[in-house]
Parts: structure tokens; sequence; C-alpha cells
């Protein structure tokens, strides 16, 4: 009897262990463009072709495949930046505050605080990005449609 309670104890842990994790979530980090091209980062469309730089360093992508959603964080060479600024504007009204994945720790926390910028592509979805042109970083946002 008690082997049969510890065989339905070991199958309630795996369970519960299974049904808590979050197998939808996938994390990529490479350390320039030639590695995250190489490796077909850029295939699925999850940072808009626009905002793609041959510059782009120190790569990071978490995408919620359930949520779909994704958050992305690249640093760009200063004349990629000031390309990529010209290209978006405010938002208007309140801050973004992204509360539908978990964000890791190369997701700047001060990007809760500050107002998103928008990329606005009609044909597709829009993209919140925000530059940190201190660190010459972009942290972006979308919901794939």
């Amino acid at each position: 009897m008690k082997k049969i309670q510890l065989i339905f104890l070991q199958i309630a842990i795996i369970c519960f262990s299974l049904s808590s994790c979050n197998l939808d979530q996938i994390e990529s980090s490479f350390p320039d463009y030639n590695s995250a091209h190489s490796a077909g980062l850029f295939n699925h469309s999850w940072i808009p072709q626009e905002l793609i730089f041959k510059s782009m360093t120190d790569i990071h992508q978490k995408t919620d495949l359930d949520l779909n959603t994704c958050i992305f964080a690249y640093k760009l060479a200063g004349t990629d930046i000031d390309s990529l600024s010209k290209r978006i504007f405010k938002t208007r009204g309140q801050n973004r505050i992204i509360t539908n994945i978990s964000l890791p720790k190369w997701f700047n926390t001060k990007v809760h605080s500050s107002n998103w910028a928008l990329y606005d592509k009609r044909e597709s979805d829009t993209v919140f990005i925000i530059i940190d042109k201190s660190q010459s970083k972009v942290f972006g946002w979308r919901n794939n449609k």
C-alpha cells in the first residue's frame, strides 16, 4: 500500500513540475548580428526587418509563444541609433508597461519607467521601443500577429 502511495506522490510531483514549467517561453542571446543571422533569429520576424542593423551586438530576445509576445534588446552603432531615432515617435498618454511576460535581467528595469517610443509599420502590428542613447541600446516589445 505504501508503495502505491509513493508512486502516486511521485506522479503528482512530476505533473505539478511539468505544469508549472513555462515551456512556451524561449530566450536567445547572441554576441553580434552575424551569429544571430546564422542561427536564424531574424527569420521569425519578432524583430521587424526595419529594426535590424548589421551593427547589432549584445542581442537578446525572449518570446512567449502562448501569448504571441516578444521582448528584445540590442546595442547599435551611433549612426544606426540616429537613423532609428528618426523613424520613431513618442507614445501619447500613459507609459506602456509589460506585464504578460517575465522580464529577464538583460531587459533593463528603467524601461518600465520610461515613455515608449512607437515604431508604426502600417501593414503589420505595432512595435514599442525605447532607445537608451547613453548605452547605445534599443529595448523593444511587440505582439506578433
